[in-house]
């Protein structure tokens, strides 16, 4: 709760228009209903499985950034097989998170590791 409120309040003091959810099937909700420009996911989540909700993003026209606290080669590589823009592990950087959504919105980025 306290990393989603920190991103949230770092990108919406960038100007970015944040929409939170909580749970995955809030978040393929409101990816279904907002067509949102990018999302933020985290593979770890405490009440779902992280990766079938990443999976399930993915089938959205949206850039989808794939985030974890434990890094494996075969999880990134299947990401960004299923078509992250890119694949995070934490810590993130608030400011380098920031730097690569403005890189995932108005560039022409390919799949990326940060």
């Amino acid at each position: 709760e306290v990393i989603i409120d920190t991103f949230a309040n770092y990108l919406t003091a960038k100007g970015d228009r944040v929409i939170v959810a909580r749970t995955a099937p809030a978040a393929i909700d409101l990816a279904r209903s907002h067509a949102p420009d990018l999302i933020l996911v985290d593979l770890q989540l405490a009440s779902a499985d992280g990766r079938a909700t990443f999976e399930a993003l993915c089938r959205f026209p949206s850039p989808v950034i794939a985030m974890t606290a434990g890094f494996s080669t075969e999880d990134r590589a299947r990401c960004l097989q299923l078509g992250a823009a890119a694949y995070l592990t934490k810590p993130i950087k608030l400011l380098e998170l920031h730097q690569l959504i403005q890189d995932c919105l108005y560039s022409d980025l390919a799949s990326t590791d940060y």
